[in-house]
């Protein structure tokens, strides 16, 4: 009685606390009762999946990589694994952030390390305009605490994203299955494109395998600001909370810990997929009627499993001598005398074998010579042939209109072309130009405006002469100034950067797209 009490007490607080103060808004509560993959990594010849959101790390969970279905898993709480988790705090000590959360801030560092597990560590690390490292990861709670103490703001701007960016790249590429995790307390992300562009920080955390978690401190107008720090959570599967001069650090930090129940999911693929491809994964758990599926995308590590080919060696020339030949197999030599009149004739025998040796000669060379003047002339009449052809196409290009292109497949001689419309009316200064990685001579240049299409016999884009394309096989799409790519349906799908086009996914210069069986190169102008 008394417990329930003390609960109703406690929730009765907490409204009024809302109400009165609207000091923590929790934007993400919903997301984080679905099951998902916050991170993937690889180590050796192992891949690591941490999962929430699932109750148990049941014996019943299925991986499947790629086309291959994993015989050896694993699952485990994450507290119950060797690998330490790894939290990685980064504050803004901006003057800005300490008028309005400078203290509390501090506060809440202290308190995430005061509630960890057992053999987590910890890294501290600041940033205004530039970042500055306090400390490497390290389970010396107390050393932390003084640190995070001694802590002093600066009257300066802070930028985010382009030191987010390295600092992800760092964690990605360091080859630990560790549980990565990054929380960051901003009052907001900056908006300047100063080096890397918000799609290629949301790219990049996709694929690094951390999570973030973001606090976000409000003000009087960091709206935009804060949105695009939120961002950085709901792509990495990270929670988020917006709070106010008067935010209530136990509650964040209850919602981070919500990082401790993650399952973690060990497997050991077959070696031969053990390629350092980006791989689709699949994991499957439950029960028979209610299965559940999650998927993911992991950087597969190399293993011994590809075939190396090796170059021929030659076959060792034998040494052997041929068999002695039997006395009985000997020619029988007649022991008859030879006539004089023979004799005689010996001598004029080489006159006439030189004669015939003179006279084949004499025929070769007459037949090299006619061979290479029916070549000269066969060339003369190829190049004019080709003067012809090329002159036609010039004209036929003259003839259509300034709208259409007609294109040659670049090496094949069935005559067949490529038909390249542009999009609408008008004139537009932005295009996107895709280029066949494996044949440059196929490169298709668009005018885009809103949307572009790709088919194998309609669209802006035709891809006739690749029957693999579907007859309406993906578009590109722009907004504002960033642009995407959507699948339509397509029977074998679009890849881009390796990675199956589930939705409008975006898409940065010189990025990599598979459409049907060829691969091509994004050039965006504009």
């Amino acid at each position: 009685m008394r417990e329930k009490l003390n609960n109703v007490v406690r929730t009765s607080g907490m409204a009024v606390l809302l109400m009165l103060f609207s000091c923590l808004i929790p934007i993400n509560a919903k997301a984080a009762e679905a099951a998902q993959i916050v991170s993937a990594r690889s180590s050796g010849q192992e891949v690591y999946l941490y999962i929430k959101g699932i109750e148990s790390a049941e014996s019943s969970i299925k991986v499947q990589i790629g086309n291959n279905v994993c015989d050896n898993v694993q699952a485990a709480d994450i507290v119950n694994t060797n690998m330490p988790v790894r939290t990685f705090m980064l504050l803004d000590n901006s003057q800005s952030l300490y008028k309005r959360y400078g203290n509390q801030a501090k506060e809440l560092m202290k308190e995430i390390i005061a509630s960890h597990i057992v053999g987590e560590e910890f890294k501290l690390g600041v940033f205004t305009k530039v970042y500055t490292e306090l400390s490497d990861y390290t389970a010396d709670y107390d050393a932390l605490a003084a640190q995070i103490d001694s802590i002093e703001f600066e009257n300066e701007s802070s930028y985010l994203s382009d030191m987010l960016y390295e600092l992800l790249n760092q964690a990605k590429d360091n080859g630990e299955a560790n549980y990565y995790r990054f929380i960051i307390i901003t009052d907001g992300a900056d908006d300047q494109e100063i080096k890397y562009t918000q799609t290629e920080i949301s790219e990049l955390i996709k694929s690094a395998g951390v999570v973030i978690h973001t606090v976000g401190v409000k003000g009087s107008n960091n709206a935009s600001q804060l949105e695009t720090l939120f961002s950085y959570s709901r792509f990495s599967g990270g929670t988020y909370a917006l709070v106010d001069s008067n935010g209530n650090i136990s509650e964040l930090k209850e919602s981070m810990n919500g990082d401790y129940n993650i399952k973690c999911i060990k497997v050991m693929p077959d070696s031969s997929i053990l390629d350092g491809s980006r791989k689709e994964v699949k994991v499957t758990f439950g029960t028979e009627g209610a299965e559940n599926v999650l998927t993911a995308s992991v950087q597969m590590p190399f293993g011994n499993g590809a075939v190396i080919p090796q170059k021929e060696e030659p076959a060792p020339e034998t040494t052997e001598k041929p068999a002695p030949i039997k006395p009985s197999a000997l020619p029988t030599i007649s022991a008859t005398p030879t006539p004089k009149s023979a004799k005689a004739g010996m001598g004029i025998l080489p006159i006439i074998l030189a004669i015939l040796a003179v006279l084949i000669i004499a025929m070769v060379v007459i037949v090299v010579i006619i061979r290479k003047k029916k070549k000269k002339e066969s060339v003369a009449i190829t190049a004019t042939n080709k003067t012809d052809e090329a002159n036609q196409k010039t004209e036929l290009l003259k003839d259509e209109t300034e709208k259409t292109m007609l294109l040659n497949r670049g090496g094949d001689d069935s005559g067949n072309t490529m038909r390249l419309w542009g999009s609408g009316s008008g004139q537009s200064s932005y295009y996107i130009t895709i280029t066949n990685t494996a044949n440059v001579i196929q490169s298709f240049k668009v005018p885009i405006k809103d949307r572009i299409t790709v088919g194998r016999d309609s669209g802006d884009i035709v891809l006739s002469f690749d029957k693999a394309v579907s007859h309406r096989h993906c578009e590109f799409i722009k907004k504002g100034n960033l642009y995407y790519v959507n699948d339509l349906g397509s029977s074998n799908g679009t890849y881009y950067q390796g990675n199956k086009v589930f939705g409008e996914t975006a898409i940065v210069n010189d990025g990599i797209i598979e459409i049907g069986s060829n691969k091509y190169k994004i050039t965006i102008e504009g």
